[in-house]
């Protein structure tokens, strides 16, 4: 079987509650995770997250969708039994790669990414807004937990917004050779740029104002809403292995294949 785990999202604030997004749909935990019950059918949910103040409503995203119901969220207002789907995203044209992100700030604000651009609900998910579209394509996106000017979005390299998603600015280099340390060598460029968390952007959180992105190679964060970036997993053996190999004639023996790292 092909199962993949997506999203885990624990619950903000019903102890051992947990709900994980995967290839074959949603499955929700009320014990942390020792049982589990499906609450969406078999379907690619790549998004999961919370209405951050009404503890029963979640948003989630189908890329298993078809037609326009691919410009569209699901909103569950009954801590996921039952869900129906948002207003359309129009722009959006059927892009699945997406990200989702709430923040405290506007409590009835969900905020939808793809590669197409960046669209905001002020009405949990009723109506959709485009607010812009980035020259980098979605790998990770997040609002601001204490001010929705600030965003981060991107997959190659980081972009942030100042002014609630109308404009992004780069903010990251993917390349050693051009960061904004000294590029005299590869190892005093990473030693001394504030720009490089390395490409592939795979996720992004904002929590208590502070920017995580995990990549391909690292863990940073950014203290100052995605301007200048820290690298958290120094020293940290990482890979993003590909292949496996065994012997057959050599049961000490195995090969394996990363990308990048």
């Amino acid at each position: 079987t092909n199962f993949q785990i997506n999203e885990i999202a624990y619950h903000p604030n019903i102890k051992d509650l947990i709900f994980v997004a995967t290839n074959t749909g949603v499955y929700k935990s009320t014990d942390n995770l020792q049982t589990f019950s499906r609450s969406f059918p078999s379907q690619n949910i790549i998004e999961l997250t919370f209405h951050p103040t009404s503890d029963s409503i979640l948003y989630i995203y189908n890329a298993s969708a078809s037609g326009n119901n691919r410009d569209r969220i699901l909103v569950s207002r009954d801590l996921g039994a039952t869900y129906l789907a948002s207003g359309l995203i129009s722009g959006n044209n059927g892009n699945t790669r997406v990200e989702l992100s709430t923040s405290p700030i506007c409590n009835s604000c969900v905020y939808f990414a793809s590669n197409n651009g960046v669209w905001i609900s002020t009405n949990e998910g009723q109506t959709f807004s485009f607010r812009s579209n980035s020259t980098q394509t979605n790998g990770g996106f997040a609002v601001s937990d204490v001010d929705t000017n600030f965003m981060a979005y991107g997959y190659v390299d980081l972009d942030n917004s100042s002014d609630g998603g109308r404009t992004f600015v780069q903010r990251t280099a993917w390349s050693l050779g051009n960061t904004n340390g000294n590029t005299s060598s590869l190892a005093a460029s990473y030693a001394t740029s504030t720009n490089y968390i390395h490409e592939d952007v795979r996720n992004v959180k904002w929590i208590n104002g502070v920017f995580y992105a995990a990549t391909d190679g690292l863990l940073c964060k950014s203290n100052n809403n995605g301007v200048n970036w820290q690298i958290l997993t120094e020293g940290t053996g990482i890979r993003e292995n590909y292949k496996l190999g065994l012997s057959q004639s050599n049961h000490y023996r195995s090969m394996i294949g990363s990308q990048d790292n």
